[in-house]
């Protein structure tokens, strides 16, 4: 097995469709993907087994209660995941169907363990976007204490070179994530190419600021081990750099 997509999933019976044929339209066809039910109420679940009865690459792995957060589901899918590497996809976000091939192939020729891609921020369709985002060409560590430039839904992590991986349980996990990786010199190599589409929600975490600046303080502070005011720039730092994250889509294109 090449990879293994991760996929956290609570009461997303409106959005999972979209996320799970995202990945079925792959145009690489050695994955597996593993979507974890989180306790949801509704007909997230029964959505996901007709992909299940009709693709044995699809699995769906159940929580009996709702955890809080995507750490402990992408976590379960984790530890019985048998890729070489790892993939992380939301249940309300899409690829492209290129994603996979172009960013292994560029991982494979750069020979790096974590990489990433551009990605546009859209709301009710990927066909409207927002905005769109570019991440650096190569993050390491104090580059990501400064600033959160790596977008789950387009990092994938070769296993055989990082490791095994987890997702810390704390608000921000994939930041979290992100920092343990590169601590002791790991970097992120990131490609300019498009090849995602993140939905933007009035729910989600990232769109409450207060809450947020609340978990970045807390790995700062507490994973990170920083004094009172070093954590507090690096909150402001991020509360400043945040302002204009995504680019204005000009004449349709986000090249």
């Amino acid at each position: 097995m090449l990879v293994s997509v991760i996929m956290p999933a609570y009461n997303a019976e409106t959005t999972i469709a979209e996320a799970v044929e995202s990945v079925i339209a792959q145009t690489i066809e050695d994955w597996e993907l593993l979507v974890v039910d989180d306790g949801s109420s509704d007909s997230t679940a029964e959505i996901v087994k007709r992909y299940v009865d009709k693709d044995p690459r699809v699995s769906l792995l159940a929580q009996p209660t709702p955890s809080g957060s995507p750490a402990a589901p992408r976590n379960k899918a984790m530890s019985v995941a048998k890729g070489r590497y790892f993939a992380f996809l939301d249940s309300d976000d899409v690829w492209f169907p290129d994603k996979l091939e172009k960013q292994l192939r560029f991982m494979k020729t750069n020979r790096c363990s974590m990489s990433c891609t551009g990605y546009l921020a859209f709301q009710s369709s990927i066909d409207q976007p927002v905005g769109y985002f570019i991440p650096p060409k190569e993050t390491g560590y104090a580059q990501l204490l400064a600033e959160n430039t790596v977008g789950c839904l387009t990092m994938i992590v070769d296993t055989q070179q990082v490791g095994s991986v987890e997702f810390p349980p704390c608000g921000h996990e994939d930041y979290a994530l992100w920092l343990d990786l590169s601590r002791d010199g790991e970097r992120v190599y990131g490609m300019p190419d498009v090849l995602a589409g993140y939905r933007l929600s009035d729910g989600s975490v990232s769109s409450n600021k207060i809450r947020v600046l609340k978990y970045f303080w807390f790995v700062y502070r507490y994973r990170e081990g920083f004094g009172r005011l070093r954590s507090l720039v690096y909150c402001l730092r991020y509360a400043w750099n945040a302002r204009r994250k995504y680019r204005p889509i000009a004449n349709g294109s986000a090249s």
